[in-house]
């Protein structure tokens, strides 16, 4: 297969965005010009125009464009769209067609290249893009419809050079590529995906097609119909000559001699075959004869010509041409017929395709003769494809629909069945089944109602009813295919959460898929199987989590128990070449419909250790397999045996008699509060941890046992405000004050220990019934052997909780392995970390970790320093010790200095006892100059005095170098304490503690001018000491500044004039700040408009995120960083929408206009004093602004309430 390149798949992608945006544009003012959207036509517009906008508008309203009855003017964004789409990509085909030497000119007959196409264009004074789309359309009639209105709509001539420069601008080698067309859909969908998957909505008719594209592997492809119908093949190969399985030496000779030799060959690279054992054989050694190891689907057909192969979400036909030139090659040999007759056969008797998308039934039904033109190498007439539309919406009341019979009985009754069965179409697509909707459509005979309706069409004059029949005749196509059976039904099915899909979507599944309801994947499978009838196979790319989860378990007891499970392959992350990281896990699985023998045994494949699809693709293959697991070797396993697995979970090892860790431990279900940005804040966030506050354990964020604890729930759990929200989902209250380990539950499940708190459901807490237990529990979690054993069962991104407990757990060996490691118990909460709320405040205790020998420095734990090992896991930490300083310096104390009941080990409460000494070096008020300002020292120096009292006889200029060089990590340092504040604080700051700094850096934008730290806590104080704090700033500390500026001005000292300039400058910026008007405001989306702060009236309650705005968004005359405002550097701080919705009863609009279709995103000025609108969203907007005069209303008119 020659395929796109990466740099060519890129090029591809920028150019059919481009054209899309282009032809989608120039669409709407096409549109416009000839009044689709208005009530009446232009009263200069010549009668054809007229006629056209009177088809348009019809063909719009079948597309979903609505008309407004009160006032006749339509909308025109399906039709926009449907125009862009057919006029770029008869261009599009035209192209593929010339470049593979297959464009025919209609007269001569002959084929003829893209340069020769412009001369004839020119000679007949035609756009020569536009005489090759005439050509492409007249040898595609069945994808472009020969009175398709939207093709009769003329694009202004900027549009059509646009859309001709892009197409110019790819390669000829694109064109030739034999995946390209498969990727133009994928990439026209992109930006709608997108937009979709950010918006948060629900899925419904209009962004089903967008989100679930998703381009398929040509190897994922290949392995599918070469372990179905290539191993149906090899069965009746084998069948006939049995020395050819006995005699083969691996599966690639086996392969060789069942390979296709008709039409220049083809080889089933993917097949895979497994030796059956003999009776004298060792176990897991067989040496029997080499079978197939999917099996050789007996219950099919005998011969390749009744074979029935149906692809449900066809896309852009990638497996229907895979199909076609695996099924043309064995007709020819099995009935000796000629290429051109064994295409011609394929297409019509054995490839069917089915889509919701009615542009992907263009696109795959090009493919497909695109395929068979470059097969035989001309173009051929062929049959009509057996391709349909199962989308297509009905777009009309059931009186409109029935007038199409023109009083025909027969047809009306049809049309009625076809009103009922395509009336949700849009959004059920081929999950619709005929036979299971009741009634009699099933006896329907669809195939006579298309014949009807074709009569309809020829004496049909109302344009709207014309429409209807169009749509009609193709819903007659698609209900034939969708009431059919087929001996395999083989697709990348399409991926949709349940809680992501509409309501129609949620209610169908619930009625005739419950097993099945959790996702589209699964539902599609379950449909997939009814195709099938008692025989008949599905072959299928799905997510590989339903494999797993506890959610559908259901659904495996009913396939393993009424359906042969023939092969498994999981894929795992990185399968795809455009989709990175571990965005989607897929699988690959062939499940037969009829019912598994008891000895029957499954095939399983673990390719997920490969890093790219081309080593997935290897690996499936079965190439360089070694030893161990993950290794692409085909593994059989009983499938009856799978029921014993823990919720029935597919898995290649025996889980099913092994004691679980479940069996002697309970694990803790996860809270979210459905707001985290709201209610869950870091503790440095806040001056002190409060008695309402609740400590909430996260994410590890080191490897440190005693990690996750950064984080504060700022509510107590019971509160009112917090179990309003729609997703605040509170649990875990099973091991609350209990000990144990914790996993989380993404990435590498990284274990941490756990001392009973709340926690996140990012993490799960397992607490054995027995804490004796605990130590060997934690060596249990922490070793590969425990990784290895989830991953064996859950290879979801995010692992759900009650995974983490289902697997094998042998006790007596841990509790051996933990008391030789841990002979004196587990650890104690400690930790050098000041990111963690266990962290004991004292710099010097930041480079001791138990005895003097383990500190760089030589400085020893104040007290347990002959402990085990094993009881200190705390590591010295140069590299935070200033920045600990420096929070020391203004005013800052860690919550285990202030919290004399928490849980600390020995030598971590020894330090916090001499942090009580540093507290005398707190600056009063939080504010401290760099330079010397007010009477006090430069904040070096005083900054060096409390590292010299903090450190005693450890301390010395040697040992300031030493910590600058940590700070420093990699990069260069500060030469000198001073350089280190001025320059590198700051971002150090913002990085170690997430973004959200609790000492500010405020400076004028010159090195030389003024700079001051700032104690968040102080400036966000209560009580109004917030406003005094940044007014001290303002009139005290800077105003110093600034009459010193002018004293040395007036004193002609150099640099003088510009200092002063700027701190001017910085001046004028805080008095934006305390006026507070926008957009140096500050806006809390979840406070009513009335209580929204009025100047600098911070809350700290709200956190940093939304505090700092205001010093952010000023902006300095010079100097500076780009949005960083007033502060040395740029937090990575954003106020776009949060996750989740608001509910409408607790945010009336007068209160809370923002959520009421809120532009979020639009301009300032759209941001700005927002009133609201008539429609409730609920979006979650940040970065809005009110102005200082509508609050000051929105207060007065809340107080005119209370006193009514």
């Amino acid at each position: 297969m020659h395929a796109l390149t990466s740099e060519q798949r890129t090029r591809l992608a920028r150019v059919i965005l481009q054209a899309r945006r282009e032809g989608e544009a120039g669409a709407r003012k096409a549109l416009q010009a000839l009044a689709v959207d208005k009530a009446r036509p232009f009263e200069a517009m010549s009668e054809a125009d007229k006629t056209l906008r009177v088809r348009l508008r019809a063909h719009g309203r079948q597309l979903g464009d609505r008309r407004d009855r009160k006032t006749g003017e339509q909308q025109i964004d399906h039709l926009a769209h449907e125009v862009a789409y057919e006029h770029w990509h008869r261009m599009l085909f035209a192209r593929f067609l010339a470049e593979n030497h297959l464009l025919i000119e209609p007269e001569s007959g002959v084929a003829i290249p893209l340069k020769e196409c412009e001369d004839l264009a020119r000679e007949q004074g035609l756009d020569p893009w536009a005489l090759a789309g005439r050509f492409a359309a007249r040898m595609l009639p069945r994808i472009f419809r020969p009175d398709d209105p939207a093709l009769e709509v003329t694009l202004a001539p900027e549009t059509r050079q646009a859309l001709e420069k892009l197409l110019e601008s790819l390669p000829t080698e694109v064109f030739t590529a034999d995946d390209a067309l498969g990727w133009t859909y994928q990439f026209w969908q992109a930006e709608k995906k997108e937009e979709v998957n950010r918006s948060g909505e629900k899925i419904g008719a209009d962004e089903l097609p967008a989100v679930t594209q998703l381009f398929t592997e040509h190897y994922m492809v290949q392995f599918l119909f070469h372990n179905t119908i290539g191993a149906w093949h090899a069965g009746k190969v084998l069948a006939e000559r049995p020395e050819l399985a006995e005699s083969a030496a691996d599966e690639d000779a086996l392969r060789r001699a069942v390979r296709l030799t008709a039409a220049g060959g083809y080889d089933f690279d993917y097949l895979r075959f497994v030796r059956e054992p003999r009776e004298a054989d060792e176990e897991g050694k067989p040496t029997g004869p080499l079978r197939p190891a999917a099996g050789a689907f007996e219950g099919w057909p005998d011969t390749a010509a009744e074979l029935k192969v149906l692809d449900p979400s066809c896309g852009s036909g990638h497996f229907l041409v895979e199909g076609l030139h695996i099924l043309a090659r064995l007709r020819m040999e099995e009935e000796s017929l000629e290429l051109i007759d064994a295409i011609r056969a394929v297409l019509a008797d054995n490839l069917f395709g089915l889509e919701i998308d009615p542009r992907c039934t263009q696109i795959a039904a090009f493919s497909l003769a695109l395929a068979a033109w470059k097969l035989i190498g001309k173009p051929i007439e062929l049959p009509a494809l057996n391709i349909a539309c199962s989308g297509l919406p009905v777009a009309a009341s059931r009186n409109e629909w029935l007038k199409l019979a023109g009083g025909d009985d027969q047809l009306e009754r049809a049309m009625e069945q076809l009103h009922d069965l395509f009336r949700k179409a849009p959004e059920l697509g081929s999950l619709i089944d005929p036979a299971a909707l009741g009634g009699d459509l099933v006896q329907a005979d669809f195939g006579a109602v298309r014949e009807l309706l074709g009569r309809v069409l020829e004496r049909e004059d109302d344009i709207d009813a014309h429409e209807r029949a169009v749509a009609a005749r193709g819903m007659a196509r698609a209900a034939e295919l969708l009431a059919d059976r087929y001996t395999l039904v083989i697709t990348n099915v399409p991926y949709l959460a349940r809680g992501k899909q509409s309501e129609t979507l949620r209610s169908f599944a619930d009625d005739h898929h419950p097993a099945a309801k959790q996702d589209l994947a699964t539902l599609f499978l379950s449909r997939s199987l009814r195709w099938l009838g008692e025989q008949g196979s599905t072959a299928l790319v799905t997510p590989q989590n339903w494999l797993f989860l506890t959610s559908y378990k259901k659904l495996r007891e009913k396939l393993l128990k009424e359906r042969t499970w023939n092969l498994v392959a999981r894929l795992g992350p990185r399968a795809f070449e455009t989709i990175g990281g571990e965005v989607v896990n897929v699988a690959l699985e062939v499940i037969s419909a009829d019912k598994a023998e008891p000895e029957w045994q499954m095939g399983g494949i673990d390719a997920s250790n490969g890093q790219t699809p081309q080593e997935k693709a290897a690996l499936l293959r079965g190439e360089g397999v070694d030893a161990g697991r993950m290794d692409g070797v085909v593994r059989l396993v009983a499938q009856q045996e799978q029921l014993k697995n823990p919720d029935a979970r597919i898995s290649f090892n025996d889980l099913s008699s092994s004691l679980l860790l479940a069996d002697i431990a309970d694990y803790g279900k996860g809270s979210t509060t459905g707001d985290g940005p709201r209610f869950l804040l870091h503790f440095w966030e806040f001056l002190a941890v409060e008695k309402h506050h609740v400590y909430w354990l996260n994410s590890p964020t080191t490897t440190e046992p005693w990690s996750g604890r950064t984080e504060l729930c700022k509510v107590p759990l019971n509160d009112v405000e917090l179990n309003s929200q729609l997703g605040c989902r509170l649990h875990g209250q099973n091991v609350f004050n209990r000990n144990g380990v914790v996993v989380n539950k993404m990435r590498r499940l990284e274990p941490f220990l756990y001392g009973g708190e709340a926690f996140d459901d990012n993490i799960c807490p397992i607490c054995p019934s027995d804490p004796k237990v605990v130590p060997a529990s934690w060596a249990y979690v922490t070793s590969e052997e425990y990784h290895d054993a989830v991953r064996a069962v859950d290879q979801a991104l995010k692992v759900t909780a009650a995974t983490l407990t289902k697997v094998p757990f042998d006790q007596s060996r841990w509790e051996k392995i933990a008391a030789g490691r841990y002979p004196h118990g587990l650890p104690e909460p400690q930790s050098n970390d000041p990111t963690q709320w266990l962290f004991h405040g004292h710099p010097a205790g930041m480079v001791a970790a138990g005895p003097a020998a383990r500190s760089p420095w030589g400085i020893a734990d104040p007290v347990g320093t002959d402990r085990h090992p094993s009881l200190i896991c705390r590591e010295p930490n140069l590299k935070d010790v200033l920045q600990v300083a420096v929070a020391r310096l203004l005013g800052y104390r860690w919550p285990a200095e202030q919290d004399a009941d928490m849980r600390l080990d020995a030598a971590a409460r020894a330090w916090v006892e001499r942090c009580k000494a540093l507290d005398e070096f707190a600056d009063d008020d939080g504010i401290v100059a760099l330079r010397p300002v007010r009477g006090e020292r430069s904040a070096a120096d005083r900054l060096r005095a409390l590292l010299a009292a903090a450190f005693g006889d450890a301390w010395n200029s040697a040992r300031e170098r030493e910590l600058l060089q940590a700070a420093a990590g990699d990069g260069k340092p500060a030469a000198s304490l001073e350089d280190w504040l001025r320059d590198q604080f700051f971002e150090a700051h913002c990085k170690l503690f997430h973004h959200r700094p609790s000492i500010w850096h405020l400076w004028d934008g010159r090195k030389d001018g003024f700079h001051v730290l700032v104690n968040y806590h102080r400036l966000a104080a209560p009580n109004g000491e917030a406003r005094r704090t940044l007014e001290a700033i303002a009139y005290s500390y800077l105003r110093e500044w600034i009459e010193r500026q002018r004293r040395e001005q007036q004193g002609g000292t150099e640099g003088a004039d510009a200092r002063l300039a700027t701190a001017l400058d910085l001046q004028a910026q805080l008095q934006k700040i305390l006026e507070g008007e926008p957009p140096c405001d500050i806006f809390v989306r979840w406070k009513p408009l009335h209580e929204q702060p009025i100047g600098w009236e911070p809350d700290i309650n709200d956190g940093v995120r939304l505090n700092i705005r205001p010093f952010m968004t000023v902006e300095l005359r010079k100097g500076g960083r780009k949005g960083a405002g007033i502060l040395r550097w740029k937090p990575n701080i954003k106020w776009n929408k949060d996750r989740g919705k608001e509910t409408e009863s607790l945010r009336p609009r007068e209160d809370f206009p923002w959520f009421w279709s809120c532009p979020g995103d639009g301009s300032l000025e759209e941001r700005t004093d927002f009133t609201g609108r008539s429609n409730f969203d609920g979006n979650r907007w940040n970065d809005l602004h009110y102005t200082n005069t509508t609050k000051r209303a929105a207060r007065e008119r809340k107080a005119k309430e209370e006193e009514s």
